[in-house]
């Protein structure tokens, strides 16, 4: 069975070549180098959300360590924690909902947060 060619272009360097109906790229160079910056960007995406993550987690950490277990929300947002970001939510056996970065986790008491180390029991 004969393959039917015509002319295309390149999606990574724009290069004319003669190719397969399904083929987009010229050289495996090219399709290497496409996808792997597919890829840069989406890791680019993932590591600003973990910056985020990271410095709320050491945020938390550093308060939670200096035996510091009642912060206001204000205090917080002055060390730059972004309360946008978080890895998980639990609800204690008395009902109180624990909003947590990694290990290091608050709940909302009145006007100020209550900080804990998680270590998988309430």
């Amino acid at each position: 069975m004969e393959e039917k060619t015509r002319i295309k272009k390149c999606r990574e360097c724009s290069l004319e070549f003669y190719g397969r109906l399904n083929q987009y790229f010229c050289s495996a160079k090219c399709r290497f180098d496409f996808n792997n910056s597919i890829a840069r960007n989406n890791r680019e995406d993932i590591n600003s959300i973990l910056k985020i993550l990271l410095r709320n987690r050491e945020i938390l950490k550093s308060v939670f360590e200096n035996g510091t277990t009642e912060i206001s929300k204000s205090d917080l947002q002055a060390r730059r924690y972004n309360f946008t970001y978080l890895t998980h939510q639990l609800k204690s056996e008395d009902s109180k909902n624990y909003i947590f970065c990694f290990e290091y986790g608050f709940s909302i008491l009145d006007s100020t947060l209550k900080i804990i180390k998680y270590d998988g029991i309430f």
